[in-house]
């Protein structure tokens, strides 16, 4: 009976592991909080561009596909709300995204909704990616005035 005991206590053990190395291997490995440093390039030629200011952001991906983010400016910008979105795998270590925030003037009155689509490249506990960015009016068509579209690269570090 000990033995039959055992021998049933050490499949059981050897079960739960194997799901949960199953488990780890199907994850896509973005689930989590990430610290970016995000710097403004050219969509053309991804080149940094010249002035433009750099900026820090929080992305928090979660295991359902949702995404929210936050940034920190070091100049006056646009007060923003948070952005509020969603990611998916795309293959091997490649995911998409596309969140979306709200922009508002020194007031408090809507400016513009912004769009974000995102392309990342996952390297462990580090992630690079290249956003391109569209602003909308408030009947959420596209606005082409300049600094309504742009680009940005991100690095980010796991937290």
């Amino acid at each position: 009976m000990k033995r039959t005991l055992g021998i049933c206590t050490i499949l059981f053990l050897g079960l739960a592991a194997m799901q949960t190395i199953a488990s780890a291997e199907e994850s896509p490995g973005l689930d989590g909080i990430w610290y970016a440093f995000v710097t403004p390039v050219d969509c053309q030629t991804g080149l940094v561009i010249p002035n433009a200011p750099t900026f820090r952001g929080l992305y928090m991906f979660g295991h359902d596909g949702s995404l929210t983010n936050e940034a920190a400016f070091p100049v006056p910008n646009p007060r923003r709300s948070s952005g509020l979105g969603a990611w998916r795998h795309t293959q091997a270590q490649m995911f998409s995204g596309t969140f979306r925030f709200f922009r508002y003037n020194a007031d408090g009155s809507f400016l513009t909704l912004r769009k974000v689509t995102t392309t990342i490249v996952l390297n462990g506990d580090q992630f690079v990616s290249m956003d391109m960015f569209q602003d909308f009016d408030a009947d959420n068509h596209p606005i082409s005035a300049a600094g309504s579209s742009g680009c940005n690269t991100v690095t980010a570090t796991r937290q």
